[in-house]
């Protein structure tokens, strides 16, 4: 949590309630191993279709460059 409120620049239970706020919101807990893998999935394909597209944009929650980690030289 103290990563996350850093991250931010929020205090700590401001990021504990909105993480709260979103399990509330999707209806699954964000502490769940699968639950967080299936998000990262979702913001990985998202950034995969958006790139496709040539609409790739710097602010997309997950940071990943995919085609750097698996580029053969």
């Amino acid at each position: 949590m103290n990563e996350i409120s850093s991250r931010l620049y929020i205090h700590r239970n401001t990021a504990a309630y909105r993480l709260d706020k979103l399990e509330r919101i999707m209806g699954i807990p964000l502490k769940d191993p699968e639950n967080l893998l299936l998000l990262n999935l979702v913001f990985l394909f998202s950034r995969l279709l958006e790139a496709e597209e040539g609409e790739v944009s710097g602010n997309c929650l997950l940071t990943l460059d995919y085609r750097s980690r698996y580029r053969t030289s």
